[in-house]
C-alpha cells in the first residue's frame, strides 16, 4: 500500500532552521560555535527573502547553493567567509533534511559545494 501523504507545508526557512536545530542543539553546543552558526544561518534566511526566490522547500537544491555562493561573493565576503558560509547551509542539507527520516517526505536532494576561482 502507497503512502499519498503530503509534508505539512512549511517555509525553506523553517525547514531550515528545524536542521539547524536538529544540528546545532543548543544546550549541547559550544556557546561561541552555536551564536557564529546562529548568525551565519541569519544571512541565508536574508538572502532567501532579499533573492525573491520562493520560500518553498522545492528551492533547497543545487542551484540554491550556487546562487548563494554568488550573493555572497557580490556583498562583497571573502573567499573563507563565503567558504564558512556555504558549508552551513551545505551541512543542514546534507547531513539533517536530505538523510533523516522526520524530513524525508521533503525529499530535499543532497548538494555539492565547490570553491569558485
Amino acid at each position: 500500500m502507497e503512502n499519498n501523504t503530503q509534508p505539512p507545508k512549511i517555509t525553506a526557512i523553517a525547514l531550515l532552521k528545524q536542521a539547524f536545530d536538529v544540528y546545532y542543539p543548543e544546550k549541547k553546543t559550544k556557546q561561541s560555535t552555536y551564536v557564529t552558526q546562529a548568525y551565519r544561518f541569519n544571512v541565508v534566511s536574508a538572502f532567501i527573502h532579499e533573492s525573491g526566490k520562493d520560500n518553498t522547500p522545492d528551492i533547497l537544491i543545487q542551484e540554491f547553493i550556487d546562487d548563494y555562493q554568488d550573493y555572497l561573493r557580490n556583498s562583497g565576503k571573502s573567499d573563507q567567509s563565503v567558504d564558512q558560509y556555504v558549508r552551513l547551509v551545505c551541512r543542514l542539507i546534507n547531513n539533517v533534511l536530505a538523510v533523516n527520516k522526520e524530513f524525508i517526505d521533503y525529499h530535499i536532494p543532497v548538494v555539492r559545494y565547490k570553491q569558485k576561482q
